[in-house]
């Protein structure tokens, strides 16, 4: 820069070295992040709006400029701080100084924890498992997050909505704090209670569901106060290997298309047609005298109404399945849905392909897409036992039966 070039100090004898370090970050000169964590506000600013790391203007301790907190150095969250220009994001600084050993960083007396109650409590030695991942954040960060962050931020978001709205409630702040083993209280009395329907421990906390672990969803289905719990949990109970009291039964050992009558099986994905889109959607698939192929967006509270793919035809899946004989692990058998809502040009339409796979003990949906260009062509991959003998009879080729 031809300034920093031909000026050796302001007025107040600041050297260069100091009053360019912002500028020397941002233009990635060497060694510019090794130099120690000052003061100096912006290039265009007369004072910066946010403090420093260290709200008492202490450097941030020794050892932990390189230490990473929220996926960042708490030297990068320094040099973030000095360029930051919304005031409503201070409070996530003075937060993450904290988190970095900051000591004067007193919490605020408008937090989520002031107003509505400890998280777990006031130090994040209170937390049984600092490091357990609850609803997206680590319980430590939550932690931070109850102490920090303002309950009502001063500050309006662009649309004129709070802009750190950190919980949302403090019910949702007992919520998470449960989650996190802090026991907070007793769970609402009418609430869909614990995911799995005998009380039980979840067999996979960790496994995830439609975008979610099991664990969380039992969070969120322990403080669900809702009428519809079936509605809401169907699907998630079994991926995520709860008991439901409908064992399978598989008569003789092997597989047969009346076996699948009367019961319905989820998958959880996203659109692979509009891979842009990051919402999740749950798809079931029934079968019997009012089979159906279904696809619903979760956790769209406005408006829960399944968008019909298609209908099955016929009275039971034997009479809805069209059957070829293939070596195993191949296309068994398709059953097809039709008649679906209007999608863009056409009816939605669906198809599933039984294939038959060594090893497999029940039917399971393992893979749903809609292939492209045939947007609103669902085709779902079952993989089925081994075939009963006889069934399908003999010959090259899908065959109606």
């Amino acid at each position: 820069m031809v300034v920093s070039s031909r000026q050796e100090s302001n007025d107040d004898g600041e050297a260069c070295a100091a009053r360019y370090a912002d500028v020397a970050y941002g233009c990635a000169c060497p060694g510019a992040r090794l130099r120690p964590m000052g003061e100096c506000g912006g290039l265009c600013r007369d004072a910066r709006t946010c403090g420093p790391l260290c709200t008492d203007g202490s450097p941030v301790p020794g050892g932990s400029g390189g230490r990473l907190v929220r996926l960042d150095t708490c030297e990068s969250w320094e040099y973030a701080a000095r360029y930051e220009v919304n005031p409503h994001i201070c409070p996530h600084y003075a937060m993450t100084g904290a988190m970095c050993g900051c000591a004067g960083n007193p919490p605020r007396e408008d937090g989520w924890s002031t107003v509505c109650g400890d998280f777990c409590g006031p130090s994040l030695g209170d937390v049984p498992d600092p490091d357990r991942v609850v609803l997206g954040k680590t319980c430590g960060e939550w932690h931070y997050d109850a102490l920090y962050l303002p309950w009502r931020p001063e500050a309006r978001g662009r649309d004129g909505g709070d802009a750190l709205v950190g919980f949302g409630t403090c019910d949702s702040l007992g919520m998470i704090a449960h989650g996190c083993g802090c026991g907070r209280g007793a769970l609402p009395p009418s609430s869909c209670g614990p995911l799995c329907p005998d009380g039980g421990p979840l067999p996979d906390p960790s496994k995830v569901v439609g975008g979610r672990t099991c664990s969380d969803w039992e969070v969120l289905s322990s403080f669900d106060e809702r009428l519809d719990c079936e509605r809401q949990y169907s699907g998630i109970i079994e991926l995520c290997g709860c008991a439901t009291g409908e064992e399978y039964d598989m008569p003789g050992g092997c597989f047969e298309p009346g076996q699948l009558d009367g019961r319905t099986f989820f998958f959880f994905g996203k659109s692979t047609t509009f891979s842009y889109l990051s919402t999740k959607f749950r798809y079931s698939i029934s079968f019997g005298p009012d089979g159906r192929f279904t696809k619903q967006t979760l956790w769209n509270a406005d408006d829960m109404r399944d968008i019909v793919v298609g209908y099955s035809r016929g009275t039971t899946a034997a009479e809805a399945v069209s059957f070829s004989t293939t070596a195993a692990g191949k296309v068994r058998g398709e059953v097809v849905f039709s008649g679906g809502f209007p999608c863009i040009h056409r009816p939605s339409t669906g198809l599933v392909r039984l294939v038959e796979t060594d090893g497999a003990a029940k039917p399971e949906i393992v893979r749903l897409n809609e292939p492209q260009p045939e947007a609103c062509r669902y085709v779902a991959v079952m993989s089925v036992p081994r075939f009963c003998e006889g069934v399908g009879g003999d010959g090259d080729g899908l065959a109606q039966r």
